[in-house]
């Protein structure tokens, strides 16, 4: 057992506070170097350059060994994947819309190579100033279709395997209505008006008023009227029709002599 006086107590308790107090400053020491780190890592970090999603860089803003700055804009990124297509619809469509809908998305640079897609969203709303709806139509394979192309989008609301179809070739457009010609014996044609019940790219589908076999005028009928006659293919022009009438009566007549 050791028994210290009051100076060797007082010594003891200065040592005790001298290394605590050394305790205190690297442990202070230690937390400030941590900081640094955490700093360190933040601004190593910072020299890359990573993007919020998958993708394919289609713009570049900046070249290598360029200074760049927090918030800069240095990439356009596009995910070719959730390429989407955004078409206006009138009201008067909107009961005949449903997600899931099929569609054709139609390029203009390339008509005969159609992507096929869906309706993916319709918007809540009616446009007030246009009376336009919204659509998205998403793809399960967005093919040829790159951001930015203009396309065409046809929305499949029916399907009627066995329809009897017009071409639009034949229609004639009178204001808001349209009719077509229709042949008669004789070679007379009569105007006869069209509603259309659904309509494709081609042909549409009347609503009544045709049957099947009935033949219809389909060029130059812009200038027909009800009840005109007219020529088909394989006719013989008038004039020559007269000379063939004119050359059968001279052989009837030399038969008979």
């Amino acid at each position: 057992m050791v028994i210290l006086g009051p100076s060797g107590l007082a010594s003891s308790t200065t040592a005790i506070r001298n290394f605590q107090q050394a305790f205190n400053d690297a442990h202070f020491e230690f937390k400030q170097l941590e900081l640094a780190l955490e700093d360190a890592r933040r601004e190593l970090d910072y020299t890359q350059v990573r993007a919020p999603i998958a993708g394919t860089v289609s713009r570049r803003q900046v070249k290598l060994g360029d200074l760049v700055s927090l918030n800069q804009h240095l990439f356009d990124l596009v995910d070719f994947a959730s390429i989407v297509a955004r078409v206006y619809v009138a009201e008067s469509d909107l009961p005949q819309l449903q997600l899931d809908l099929p569609a054709r998305v139609i390029p203009t640079s390339s008509p005969d190579a159609a992507v096929p897609g869906h309706v993916m969203r319709i918007a809540p709303i009616v446009e007030a100033k246009s009376g336009l709806v919204k659509v998205t139509i998403g793809f399960k394979d967005v093919r040829q279709l790159r951001p930015g192309m203009f396309v065409n989008v046809e929305l499949i609301t029916a399907r009627h395997p066995q329809a009897l179809l017009i071409s639009k070739r034949a229609l004639v457009y009178d204001g808001e209505s349209s009719y077509v010609f229709r042949l008669l014996p004789g070679r007379v044609v009569e105007r006869v008006p069209v509603l259309t019940k659904v309509d494709d790219e081609f042909n549409i589908e009347p609503a009544s008023g045709f049957q099947e076999g009935d033949e219809i005028v389909i060029a130059g009928q812009t200038g027909l009227k009800h009840g005109a006659k007219v020529r088909l293919p394989g006719d013989l022009d008038p004039s020559e029709q007269k000379d063939k009438v004119e050359k059968t009566e001279l052989a009837e007549q030399r038969d008979r002599s």
